[in-house]
């Protein structure tokens, strides 16, 4: 295992075109210098004790199409300048003790596939522009303190196969527009403050695997 701080010196290699130090025991912050790394396309440091906030200089990694810093000890909140990642298709932040609300300029980054932000401790809403990102396959959000209903634009994401918005705050109906996710095969939502019925366009997710709805204040029968 590699221990220690990450070197700023590593980040001044700026032919690299990608770089992984993974589940290591690697301590400290990320360098503010990581945004020298403009030809790279994956930096994946996923499974270390990294961590502060993460910098600023991560919005001038324009060729990057995968950000990996799961499951380390990261806080603060997601850089605005993550918008400028407009050819990133994995963000993969969960594990971590992120807060403050999720920037709605996270849609900016519509080559999107794989948003993964769960267990952290984000707040307020989910940004509506989200459902901007038409071809995003995962959205994975459980475990955070969010406190909106589901904005409607969601149920534009006809590519989204797992959706997690399990324990949360989330408020409000359930929309019968959550039948138009024809591609849904995982759908969690319980650990919420759903209210009102189950929507009968459920039976319309014919890919359904894995259905969870409980711990929720809804009412009414099981759609037929």
């Amino acid at each position: 295992f590699l221990n220690g701080s990450l070197p700023d010196s590593i980040f001044n290699c700026t032919s690299l075109l990608g770089i992984a130090f993974t589940f290591n025991n690697l301590t400290g912050r990320i360098p503010s210098n990581i945004g020298n790394l403009v030809n790279a396309t994956q930096i994946l440091g996923y499974g270390n004790n990294l961590v502060g906030s993460i910098p600023l200089s991560i919005g001038q990694l324009g060729a990057l199409r995968a950000l990996d810093f799961s499951q380390n000890k990261l806080s603060g909140v997601i850089p605005r300048e993550i918008g400028n990642l407009t050819n990133l298709e994995y963000l993969l932040l969960f594990q971590n003790s992120l807060s403050g609300k999720i920037p709605s300029e996270v849609a900016k980054c519509s080559k999107l596939l794989n948003l993964e932000l769960y267990e952290n401790q984000f707040i307020g809403s989910i940004p509506p522009e989200l459902g901007n990102i038409v071809q995003l396959e995962t959205l994975r959000l459980y475990r955070n303190n969010l406190n909106s209903t589901i904005p409607s634009s969601i149920f534009q994401m006809k590519s989204l196969t797992h959706l997690g918005l399990s324990e949360n705050i989330l408020e409000g109906t359930i929309s019968s527009e959550i039948g138009s996710l024809s591609s849904l095969q995982v759908l969690t939502l319980h650990s919420n403050a759903f209210t009102g019925k189950i929507p009968s366009s459920i039976t319309n997710l014919t890919n359904l695997t894995y259905l969870s709805m409980s711990q929720n204040l809804l009412s009414g029968e099981l759609p037929s």
